[in-house]
């Protein structure tokens, strides 16, 4: 596909079409300015150069105006001694968190949808077999979103199978004061509340079957499923991304986590989030996110535009630290990062196998998606970088 091809291709015809009828009405010269303009090409440039040569690789997408402007793959999703298989932005990868991001899109629209305010309570979504444990009826949809519900401190986590979220609500609150803590119970959780959202009789009806019968591993396989499914409704299938899912492709075709510094060993894989995904674990390409990115900032067709401004001023599913202050704005980011301890340190460094995403609405209607399947000595905050090259990237016309 040649890259100048629109996302949003109706929109862009209608425009189109709305400039040639007026220049054939009122044709002016062309008036030139000074003021600066955001060159997609420069902006690869700058990634390209500031990213330097790197053993395994990389691929990122850049929207401008709804539209796909550039892109770049450099290196292997999968090195020689596992196939090698050249980066591409059609390659899926696990994409980590930006799938909170995601199950945030779908979250807002699904509550918008039947009635629900994001400031009421979830307990009345959550399965009615499940404990409720310290002040968990107070927490919110809200709080969820924003990583302060209270169900994690810096000591006290959980896993997020179905099994460890019913634990985690079991205990309730244990950080009363709300603060914010970072942890990817809060959007798994929606993994589980999708079905009873969406049709809250239906769901209690295969709780009570699965669960009479002692079958927890089929119920939560239809939970997940059902998360799966409705998400694929309100989100992927809107913006045309194709089937999206939490599982990965095959074992030999998959992009494979490695470090930069010893490159030549082989490659690591992170299995299947289909039972555990909501706050990480979509299997997706570097395109279809931003295929995405481009239909939600762009148009109607995944949320409304009262949708989206809930969306950005709540910074649901983003990171704070990951929404720089740029020298047009403020820019919305949300990152992911995943990583195999194989030197069992609990930290990443050399030379533990890992993967970056990053997904950022830069100012100037300006999306960026960025993959990298290899750590170096640890993570890298490729936020920082990707906002300078931004910034250096609006030119004189």
């Amino acid at each position: 596909m040649k890259t100048n091809v629109a996302y949003l291709s109706g929109l862009s015809l209608a425009l189109g079409l709305a400039i040639t009828a007026c220049n054939k009405i009122n044709p002016i010269d062309d008036i030139k300015s000074n003021t600066k303009v955001f060159s997609p090409s420069k902006f690869k440039e700058n990634i390209i150069t500031a990213l330097g040569n790197r053993p395994v690789g990389y691929n990122f997408v850049i929207n401008h105006n709804g539209q796909w402007k550039d892109s770049a793959a450099r290196g292997f999703a999968r090195m020689s001694q596992d196939g090698a298989i050249p980066h591409s932005i059609y390659k899926e990868m696990n994409i980590a968190s930006v799938t909170k991001w995601l199950t945030a899109v779908g979250a807002v629209k699904l509550l918008d949808y039947k009635g629900i305010k994001l400031t009421d309570s979830i307990y009345k979504w959550l399965p009615k077999s499940w404990k409720l444990g310290n002040k968990a009826k107070t927490i919110t949809f809200h709080e969820l979103l924003t990583h302060k519900a209270g169900l994690t401190t810096d000591d006290i986590r959980y896993g997020t199978d179905y099994n460890s979220l019913k634990t985690c609500i079991a205990a309730g609150v244990v950080n009363e004061a709300k603060g914010y803590n970072y942890s990817n119970v809060n959007f798994a959780l929606f993994r589980i509340m999708f079905t009873y959202l969406n049709d809250k009789t239906g769901a209690l009806n295969w709780e009570s079957y699965n669960l009479s019968n002692k079958d927890t591993a089929a119920f939560s396989e239809y939970v997940s499923v059902r998360y799966l499914q409705l998400m694929q409704n309100l989100v992927f299938t809107p913006a045309e991304a194709g089937m999206v899912i939490c599982t990965s492709e095959d074992r030999s075709k998959m992009t494979l986590m490695y470090n930069e510094t010893t490159p030549a060993v082989a490659g690591r894989t992170v299995g299947d989030w289909k039972l555990v995904c909501g706050g990480g674990g979509y299997y997706m390409s570097a395109y279809q996110v931003a295929k995405v990115m481009a239909y939600v900032y762009h148009s109607e067709k995944v949320l409304t535009k009262a949708q989206q401004q809930v969306l950005l001023s709540n910074s649901y599913g983003l990171d704070g630290g990951h929404s720089p202050q740029t020298s047009r704005g403020k820019a919305y980011g949300k990152d992911g990062a995943l990583m195999n301890d194989v030197n069992n340190n609990d930290k990443a460094d050399k030379p533990d196998p890992g993967l970056q995403t990053l997904a950022i609405k830069f100012p100037g209607d300006v999306e960026l998606v960025f993959f990298t399947n290899a750590l170096t000595d640890g993570f890298t905050y490729y936020t920082s970088i990707m906002k300078n090259a931004y910034d250096d990237a609006w030119v004189k016309p």
